[in-house]
This record gives C-alpha cells, sequence and structure tokens, in this order.
C-alpha cells in the first residue's frame, strides 16, 4: 500500500478525497452539533446516523436545485 500511495495517480485520487469525504463530516460537526452521538445502541445510532445524512443531503439539493445547470435542476 506504501508503494502504491507513492504514485502520481494515487495521490491526485486521494487529494480529492478532502472535498468529496471530509466536507460532509465538518458540516455535520458544525450545524448540526453531531460531535457525539446521543443516543444509545446500534439501532438508534443508525437512525441517528440516517437522519443527519438525511438533512446534509436535503441541504445541499435545495442549494443546488435553484441553479440551472447544475445537478438535476430543471428534471
Amino acid at each position: 500500500m506504501t508503494e502504491k500511495m507513492q504514485t502520481p495517480a494515487a495521490k491526485a485520487s486521494y487529494r480529492q478525497r478532502g472535498p468529496v469525504a471530509e466536507f460532509p463530516n465538518a458540516w455535520l460537526k458544525a450545524k448540526l452539533g453531531l460531535r457525539q452521538f446521543h443516543l444509545c445502541g446500534l439501532a438508534k445510532v443508525l437512525l441517528e446516523m440516517l437522519w443527519a445524512g438525511l438533512a446534509y443531503n436535503l441541504a445541499v439539493w435545495t442549494r443546488l436545485s435553484g441553479r440551472p445547470g447544475l445537478a438535476g435542476a430543471g428534471s
């Protein structure tokens, strides 16, 4: 894995991870205060994460739906 990560293609791919994977996590922490789970038990924690993910996806959808020419606008 160390050798694979030294290639230019792997470095470029890993560099794209920040905006794609880390921004939603930061948004959930900052906007929803989801720094730790409020419920106990695997099923309840799963539901809490599903609600948080839904809230994030709805926020992104509403932001993009008002702009013509972006991801699914006008469809």
